[in-house]
């Protein structure tokens, strides 16, 4: 079975030129019906004027670095927060009567509320936006740079008249709430400068007291304290240098003091030098060592020698003696050091060796506990 489709007829201009000659009549009373309506329309419907004023929205002229402004709210959100503050029932019956927008038949009939809502239709405001550069982030953005605010009414005199006030409204609210806000930051600014004067004064008191009580130490003075401290120890290791060579110079004196006989040495009239006493002292000791070794105690010529020795003690006096004795002790220490690794115990040059040794311990024991004081002649 063969099934045909049937393609659509597409309309083309001469169709629609043969719809149109068959509904002329038509068309034709239905135009003419909205003109005549059109007409009537102008004719009997009353006149409406409009009435407009662009607010500028200027920004503060202080740099917003040095003084923030106290308006911190949006344009469109101030705008707003205004318009609900001017249209109010009394504001808007105080210009309705003040400009007789209405009959006295119309106040009559309409209440408060109605007049509110039927004035609050005819005014309009709208924001007017800009490209501009934001200064902090230097992005383009779009901001409120203005708006618009008219009023339609049926007088263009009465209209006129109520745009400006309406402007002078909207700019007086304006000024009085930056007026009330810039006298409560103000207030507050006035209050904070106040505690921050307070409190400089406090902190210029301690830092008075401060200053006085640390004079010579305070910061500004690090330069010139730190100046006298390098003077102070360049001064100080001078000192200690010169306490050195002084120490030193003690120690040579000293050595060489100790080397020196306290007794001048005495010459003859025939330039012959004589022994000091000291020297005798010292020869006579030791030859009386050397007898003591030989002879007995009693022996005549030990007895002359002691007397001598005692007598020359007793003139030079026990510092001589204990000093020379010291060292004549020393030298027989070490001479009975070697006699003890040279003879054997019972040799008799050890054994008198030993018995000197102990005679000079006693005689230097007796001396120490008989002290009297030198008096050197040797200048």
């Amino acid at each position: 079975m063969d099934i045909s489709h049937e393609q659509p007829h597409s309309k083309t201009l001469s169709d629609y030129l043969a719809i149109a000659r068959r509904r002329a009549k038509l068309i034709l009373v239905s135009g003419l019906i909205t003109f005549a309506l059109g007409i009537l329309t102008v004719i009997f419907l009353p006149s409406t004027f409009r009435s407009a004023a662009v607010i500028l929205i200027e920004e503060q002229d202080i740099p917003q670095d040095l003084v923030r402004s106290t308006i911190t709210s949006y344009a469109v959100q101030r705008i707003e927060e205004i318009k609900q503050r001017i249209m109010t029932t009394n504001n808007i019956m105080s210009i309705a009567e003040q400009f007789q927008l209405y009959s006295a038949k119309e106040f009559e009939r309409m209440t408060r509320t109605e007049i509110s809502r039927d004035f609050r239709a005819n005014v309009s405001i709208s924001p007017i936006s800009a490209d501009v550069i934001d200064p902090r982030s230097g992005r383009p953005t779009e901001a409120v740079i203005a708006f618009k605010l008219s009023f339609d009414g049926k007088k263009p005199r009465t209209v006129h008249k109520v745009t400006n006030e309406l402007v002078t409204l909207y700019l007086n609210e304006n000024l009085k709430e930056r007026v009330q806000q810039s006298n409560s930051t103000s207030e507050f600014l006035a209050a904070e400068a106040s505690a921050l004067n307070r409190q400089l004064t406090e902190l210029e008191n301690n830092i008075s007291s401060f200053k006085e009580d640390n004079q010579g130490s305070l910061p500004e003075l690090n330069r010139f304290n730190l100046s006298i401290v390098d003077r102070s120890q360049q001064e100080l290791l001078g000192i200690i240098t010169r306490t050195q060579e002084l120490e030193r110079r003690k120690l040579e004196i000293e050595s060489n003091l100790s080397q020196l006989s306290p007794n001048a040495p005495q010459v003859l009239p025939s330039g012959e030098s004589v022994l000091s006493d000291r020297d005798r002292l010292k020869a006579l000791r030791s030859e009386y060592r050397r007898l003591s070794a030989i002879y007995k105690e009693g022996y005549p010529d030990l007895k002359r020698l002691q007397r001598e020795i005692q007598n020359l003690e007793n003139k030079l006096g026990s510092g001589a003696q204990q000093e020379d004795l010291a060292k004549e002790l020393q030298t027989a220490k070490d001479q009975l050091s070697r006699y003890e690794n040279k003879y054997a115990p019972q040799h008799p040059s050890l054994k008198a060796q030993r018995n000197l040794v102990k005679d000079l311990e006693q005689a230097l024991a007796n001396s120490r506990q008989n002290p009297s004081p030198v008096a050197p002649d040797n200048p």
